[in-house]
């Protein structure tokens, strides 16, 4: 019932008003808001839903990045909890600016690989209904995505792909845009013996127009 949906978040709202929360605090509050998504195929998309979320949102990311890394006692398992919120987000979503920002999330580098691995690589093409712009984030959110440099391979070769084949356009999608330019650039940069990775570097410099060339 989207009126009960509403109460809740409006307690939410008063009742977060003045409330300092840790690391764990932060995640279940993530969690609960979230599930608002997977609550109804629309649910989100009312007004007053969507504007409370939204605050709601703002508040959580401003006390600080949700680590994914800490268990939820109601949560069994985040991965299979963002795989239903992917899911959802495909089916769903219309491309909801609001959503995307609850699906991108657990893609910091902060939270554990798997997420990443979720979306670029299971799911890529998915990226392309993800329209956030980097004016989106604060500078301090915005910096947990781009810090530290991405290490895994099969990732890096997922991102630069995402740009190659055109799911990813900088005039659309800043944010992802600047993302994947920030963390190929730190891996052309890298000095390494490792034969997989040099491959790639040439195989980037030979192909990378526009940002991602480094001469």
């Amino acid at each position: 019932d989207l009126s009960e949906v509403t109460d809740c978040l409006s307690w939410l709202v008063l009742s977060h008003a003045c409330k300092q929360s840790s690391n764990a605090e932060l995640t279940a509050e993530y969690y609960r808001l979230a599930t608002v998504f997977l609550s109804g195929n629309d649910a989100f998309l009312d007004h007053e839903i969507h504007v409370l979320l939204a605050s709601l949102l703002n508040r959580l990311v401003a006390a600080g990045i949700p680590d994914l890394n800490i268990g939820v006692p109601s949560v069994t398992s985040g991965q299979e909890f963002f795989l239903q919120l992917v899911n959802q987000f495909q089916a769903v979503s219309y491309g909801d600016q609001l959503f995307a920002m609850f699906v991108c999330i657990p893609l910091a580098m902060c939270q554990p690989i798997e997420y990443r691995k979720t979306l670029w690589i299971e799911r890529q093409d998915l990226v392309k209904s993800i329209t956030l712009k980097r004016e989106h984030f604060s500078p301090q959110l915005l910096q947990s995505f781009l810090e530290p440099p991405e290490t895994e391979l099969e990732l890096l070769v997922a991102y630069f792909q995402a740009v190659i084949v055109g799911l990813i356009h900088k005039k659309v999608q800043s944010f992802l845009h600047l993302f994947v330019v920030n963390h190929i650039k730190h891996f052309l940069q890298e000095e390494t013996s490792d034969k997989e990775r040099v491959k790639f570097q040439v195989y980037v410099k030979n192909k990378a127009t526009g940002e991602l060339r480094t001469d």
